[in-house]
């Protein structure tokens, strides 16, 4: 910069250093030049970065920013690297710079301004190259979420240039189909995993659920597993799909291989308790399950127990106890929606003969939440479906079908609408239940009071009203074995929809009607016992520790003497099982003594519902404990989220099976259908449509190192592979040798019983 008040003095904007011309004139601007700190000086200027690589010269504005996670921005020759000088006019700017050093100053610094764009432009392209990335993600993403085909994604991707002429992005985009499969399988799904992996390290305690079902691709068994843990990111219990793995055989010590190998990753030091559904092979495992952590550790802490999945005791009693009438209306609901499924000409002889467009519901027999409502329509069409049958059978065009025959032979009964009425009254019964534990919310301390619940409803209406009420508190401990605690056969409470139904009989003599009465009143009798004795075969009612923790059921909390008989159930069980010592449990105790005389307490407790979607016990329960007590409560809360994150039911793993099914629209190999499940499970985790998820450096990285990882699988496979035709060679070559030995030593045999018969031959020829 020059000093427009001093002539005879220059300044070096490089060195920010004034120095005189007086004695020296221009040599003093060559010395100054060819000094050792200028030199360093424009050395540093030459590697620095100017403002000027993120400013549009003729605009003014940014155009670019970058990031901590970015390269440097390039440097580019600025107005610092001049020397400036003021000598009069004998002294001029341009002769300052006829020296040979600073010659090569102004060259160093016009190779510093090619090398500058060159830079600038790399940047640039590595920024769109992240985009590009990231766009191809959040595609892999939506058909993920979609359940789209990899083939359908990759039509897709080549139409982008073609719609979005105009992006640069879309024309860089490279996704075929078996790019969009090895991204999800080893980039994204991964990167999910390892992210789950990382929340379930962090937690205390957590809880394994697992089922089986038919994988119809890779035609074997696929045990589907799932973990449940205490979110402390959502201050809440979550549940997440973690891994299936592939079985032929499904014994208990297939499945314990089987479980071991696809929980792998996890500390199962932390495991509270194997949630599962019923089947006796599945009881078998978790105790051969817990024989083995007890053969590695005697110390470790006992899994707790509350029974299988509720819901399956639940839906199962229902089952057994419609099975008991013999009525087959079961079997009667399934055909008759099959018999009009898929033929069309039956479906318009339907409706020609009873005016009718109504059509059967689907009936399946596994399924939970279903019977009320395919009841009710079969009722509403049964008078249609007689109209139809009479139709076909004056007309000569009977169906040939088994579910025509069935359904021709059930409505011979007189009985069959009050049969299906009283069908439909009992799934009435059970249906709220099943409904409510279809969420994945913890409602484990309230699975005892609502099981409960629904077995009081089916006993009074063949109990006693005086025994009942005598046994409120203790329905399981009800005889009914002896007589005197029933109800007479006639006044046994079947229902209003079945009696109005047994009222629109017609045709019948009284007699008949008396003992057609008397049949059906038994079989219901026999139905409820039926349930009633299923429901209570070691379901989650039976065991201690679902009675034990209800006492944080919010209808519990509030009954001053049950929650802490309750409690202390629940205490001595986990003290016993060793997941909590005695003076913790103690503490605990005092913590919820100090919560129960809070003056909102109560309040809060009675506007709980547990119709209501939004209501939560770990909202509710962490609402009431003080949080600003530091750490006096932390002996409850370390309690309270053991007891929350307690599998209520496989809902989950049972939802899974049909997102399975979704997924499988292509020949899918097994790891590409777990990485799929994977990667849909990280985004319901998320709860955010695609458009809305952030896609973060990592996972760029993740789906960048994708190809590298399927090119190792691959090369795996192809090791495998050949492995295995090593073995298939040897063994044939194995097979080669035996037969060629076995051929000589035939050979040697034959000839070995031809000289015999020769020598015999011989021997007799002397002998004679």
């Amino acid at each position: 910069m020059v000093d427009q008040n001093d002539i005879h003095s220059a300044h070096c904007k490089v060195c920010l250093k004034t120095f005189t011309l007086g004695n020296m004139g221009e040599k003093a601007i060559t010395s100054h030049a060819n000094g050792i700190k200028h030199k360093q000086n424009m050395k540093s200027v030459q590697s620095s970065v100017s403002m000027d690589v993120f400013v549009d010269s003729s605009s003014g504005k940014a155009t670019c920013s970058l990031s901590s996670d970015n390269v440097p921005p390039k440097p580019t020759l600025s107005s610092c690297g001049n020397i400036s000088s003021n000598v009069g006019s004998n002294v001029s700017v341009a002769s300052t710079f006829t020296s040979n050093s600073v010659a090569n100053s102004s060259s160093s610094m016009s190779d510093s301004i090619a090398n500058s764009s060159s830079k600038s432009t790399g940047i640039k392209a590595m920024l769109q190259r992240d985009e590009v990335t990231r766009a191809e993600i959040l595609w892999c993403l939506h058909l993920v979420r979609n359940h789209t085909s990899q083939r359908s994604g990759e039509e897709a991707v080549e139409l982008f240039p073609k719609m979005f002429h105009d992006s640069e992005i879309a024309k860089k985009m490279k996704l075929h189909r078996t790019k969009i499969g090895y991204m999800i399988t080893y980039g994204l799904a991964p990167h999910f995993f390892q992210e789950l992996n990382d929340l379930c390290a962090q937690c205390d305690y957590i809880v394994i659920g697992f089922d089986e079902s038919l994988n119809k691709v890779a035609q074997s068994a696929q045990m589907d597993i799932f973990v449940r843990f205490w979110d402390a990111s959502k201050q809440k219990v979550i549940t997440r799909y973690y891994n299936s793995t592939f079985l032929g055989h499904t014994t208990a010590s297939d499945l314990l291989k089987s479980f071991e190998y696809g929980t792998k990753d996890l500390n199962l030091r932390k495991l509270l308790q194997v949630s599962s559904d019923s089947p006796r092979v599945n009881l078998k495992f978790l105790e051969d399950l817990q024989s083995k952590f007890l053969d590695e550790d005697v110390d470790r802490p006992i899994l707790l127990n509350l029974g299988t999945c509720g819901l399956h005791h639940v839906h199962n009693a229902y089952k057994k106890a419609m099975k008991k009438t013999n009525w087959k209306i079961m079997e009667f609901l399934r055909v008759l929606y099959y018999l009009f499924l898929h033929v069309p000409a039956r479906r318009e002889d339907y409706t020609k003969y009873s005016g009718s467009t109504i059509f059967p519901l689907k009936f399946c027999t596994v399924r939970w939440v279903e019977n009320f409502s395919v009841a009710g329509r079969a009722l509403q069409i049964i008078p249609h479906v007689r109209k139809y049958v009479e139709g076909v059978k004056k007309d000569k065009i009977e169906p040939k079908c088994n579910s025509y025959l069935i359904v021709s032979s059930v409505l011979k009964d007189k009985l069959l609408t009050s049969k299906l009425a009283f069908f439909q009254t009992i799934a009435g019964d059970v249906e709220p239940f099943l409904t409510i534990f279809q969420t994945d919310a913890p409602l484990a301390p309230l699975l005892y009071e609502c099981m409960l619940s629904t077995l009081r409803t089916i006993l009074t209406r063949f109990v006693k009203d005086d025994v009942l009420e005598k046994n409120c508190s203790a329905p399981l401990q009800i005889d009914l074995t002896k007589t005197e605690n029933l109800k007479a056969v006639s006044l046994i409470d079947i229902g209003y929809s079945t009696r109005n139904e047994l009222r629109k009989i017609e045709n019948l003599k009284p007699i008949e009607e008396l003992q057609l009465l008397k049949d059906l009143r038994k079989d219901c009798r026999s139905a409820l016992l039926e349930f009633y004795h299923s429901l209570t075969n070691n379901s989650p009612l039976v065991y201690k520790l679902t009675k034990g923790i209800s006492c944080f059921d919010p209808s519990i909390a509030i009954n001053s003497k049950l929650r802490v008989s309750r409690l202390d159930t629940a205490l001595d069980i986990f003290v016993e099982t060793k997941w909590l010592s005695g003076r913790q449990a103690d503490l605990v105790k005092n913590n919820l003594r100090e919560v129960w005389k809070r003056p909102f307490f109560d309040e809060k407790m009675k506007n709980f519902s547990i119709h209501n979607p939004e209501h939560r016990l770990d909202d509710l329960w962490f609402d009431v404990i003080p949080n600003e007590s530091g750490d006096s409560f932390a002996p409850l809360i370390h309690f309270l989220k053991m007891v929350l994150i307690l599998s209520n039911g496989n809902a989950f793993v049972e939802r899974g099976f049909n997102i399975n099914k979704e997924t499988l629209i292509e020949n899918l190999k097994n790891e590409s259908l777990v990485g799929q499940r994977r990667v849909y499970d990280a985004l319901q985790y998320n709860g955010k449509k695609v458009h809305d998820f952030t896609v973060n450096k990592s996972l760029i990285h993740a789906a960048r190192n994708s190809h590298d990882l399927y090119d190792q699988a691959l090369k795996r496979e192809k090791a495998e592979e050949d492995k295995n035709v090593q073995k298939k060679t040897q063994k044939r070559q194995t097979s080669e040798k035996l037969k060629e030995i076995e051929r000589k030593k035939k050979k040697v045999l034959e000839d070995a019983r031809q000289k015999v018969e020769e020598l015999d031959t011989e021997m007799k020829k002397l002998r004679r």
